[in-house]
């Protein structure tokens, strides 16, 4: 235990605090700026044979997910429409981009084994 500034600090609370913060750095969000009229393409960035099951969600809310039988189901939202299955991938393209589609998009994915990281984009449509 160290004396710092009057509080007792351990050395083992400091090396936890480092790598928790190195953790959350490389959780940060992906940042996009596209035109629009353009296409958002979000892929599940794992091997297929290991997914079991995905979620688009935009602002919180679901607009599409997917399942191992290989099946999409697309809900009804704002994209209703716009968003085209990728059956080579595991994936969806949201189409024709407005300035209202600016938010942020979360890709959750199940694994075979785990739940998969939560992959976060916050796009910007100008």
């Amino acid at each position: 235990m160290w004396d710092f500034h009057g509080y007792r600090v351990s050395s083992f609370g400091v090396l936890m605090f480092g790598i928790l913060q190195g953790v959350c750095v490389g959780l940060s969000d992906t940042v996009m700026v596209l035109k629009a009229g353009s296409s958002l393409d979000l892929p599940v960035q794992y091997p297929t044979e290991s997914v079991l099951s995905v979620q688009w969600i935009f602002n919180g809310k679901t607009f599409a997910e997917y399942s191992t039988d290989q099946s999409y189901t697309l809900l009804e939202s704002q994209f209703s429409g716009r968003v085209k299955e990728d059956d080579d991938r595991v994936g969806v393209t949201v189409k024709d981009l407005q300035p209202q589609d600016s938010g942020t998009f979360s890709v959750t994915a199940e694994g075979t084994e785990t739940q998969l990281p939560t992959q976060t984009f916050k796009v910007y449509i100008q």
